[in-house]
């Protein structure tokens, strides 16, 4: 702000100027400015990494459903075939992994989780840490 002082004429003879130091407020800013880019990048790489998650995700599905249909076979083939010598504990994995699959809608859709698919390694963020 500038104000003009007069002398006893009214001619302008000084200025007064008054000045605020904005240096604090621009460096702020411009902290928050890098921090917002930090942010976005690591949102970026967030999303990346989630789109990496979820197609692992599907191949192992994909990848276990023929694997699954020839356990599920082979449970049905060794209940149907020796389920008179199998004790109470042989009998009952097949009957309860039968249950699943009718509860699930067979071996092609048996949750992941099942078979703790959440112990395998993410690929591509192990270097990201």
């Amino acid at each position: 702000m500038k104000i003009p002082i007069g002398d006893a004429g009214g001619r302008p003879q000084y200025v007064l100027a008054i000045s605020t130091d904005i240096t604090e407020r621009q460096l702020a800013e411009q902290a928050i400015q890098e921090l917002n880019s930090a942010l976005e990048a690591k949102a970026e790489q967030l999303m990346i990494s989630n789109r990496e998650l979820e197609s692992f995700s599907y191949s192992v599905s994909h990848d276990l459903r023929a694997p699954l249909r020839a356990i599920d076979g082979f449970a049905q083939m060794l209940e149907e075939d020796h389920g008179a010598r199998l004790d109470a504990e042989g009998t009952a994995l097949p009957r309860r992994d039968s249950r699943q699959h009718q509860a699930t809608g067979g071996p092609d859709r048996r949750p992941i989780g099942a078979f703790k698919a959440r112990t395998l390694s993410p690929i591509g963020t192990r270097n990201q840490r």
